[in-house]
């Protein structure tokens, strides 16, 4: 693949992270009987409940809209097995090209850090539906301690990635900077939400996902600069 089809390729995966976004929205249920103070995403709560009484709160008592929200949960967790290959090659794709441009194979290491995030997602998904299948057993002591190492590896894995790509993206004039400097940001809310959850963790959350914003803007752009130099030919 040279490095022109290569570029195409980094925006469509781009887009694809937008889309998939978009209808994991719709998917996984947009309400919860409980969440934890400082969440308002549903998935994203589920994904940092702690105890077993937090489980049975966040689901709440038996009944048809508790059978909703674990069914959407289900199918939303299905369809996150295609979004973690396109985010997590998204994030291959921009390390691969830098390493072309720039012959620095220490981003590499990028590219490993963004299928280790894909793989910690996988185990993720594995540890939730197993939780949101067994409600009624009213214990997931050992579910719990395998979403707690899975979750961290997926979001460690993924803020520190992006911030990988910051030695390089900060050339990239004004937005290069926004995104080095918000994934510093991010990398110390993911530090202090380790520590803490709280309001923070969905700081954490939102900073990942302005990082993603930000990367596909540039894609944007350099798949223009790229067309309107061909043109110019």
């Amino acid at each position: 693949m040279n490095d022109r089809s290569l570029k195409y390729t980094i925006l469509f995966l781009g887009i694809g992270v937008v889309v998939f976004s978009v209808v994991l929205r719709f998917i996984f249920p947009s309400e919860a009987a409980w969440m934890p103070e400082g969440f308002s995403s549903p998935i994203l709560a589920f994904e940092f409940l702690q105890s077993d009484s937090e489980v049975i709160q966040f689901f709440g008592a038996k009944s048809p809209e508790r059978d909703e929200w674990v069914s959407g949960m289900y199918w939303g967790h299905q369809a996150d097995y295609f979004y973690l290959l396109v985010y997590s090659s998204f994030i291959a794709g921009w390390a691969l090209s830098i390493v072309r441009q720039t012959k620095n194979k220490l981003f590499y290491a990028v590219i490993i850090l963004s299928y280790v995030a894909a793989f910690g997602d996988v185990m993720e998904n594995r540890a939730l539906v197993d939780i949101s299948s067994n409600l009624d057993v009213g214990q997931f002591g050992q579910e719990l301690r395998h979403l707690h190492v899975f979750t961290w590896i997926k979001w460690g894995c993924l803020s520190l990635a992006l911030l990988g790509l910051s030695p390089y993206m900060i050339k990239e004039r004004w937005l290069g900077k926004i995104l080095t400097f918000v994934g510093i940001i991010t990398v110390i809310l993911g530090v202090l939400a380790f520590l803490n959850r709280s309001l923070i963790t969905s700081y954490f959350a939102l900073g990942i996902s302005l990082q993603f914003l930000l990367l596909i803007v540039l894609a944007v752009v350099r798949v223009f600069k790229t067309s309107k130099q061909i043109s110019s030919q």
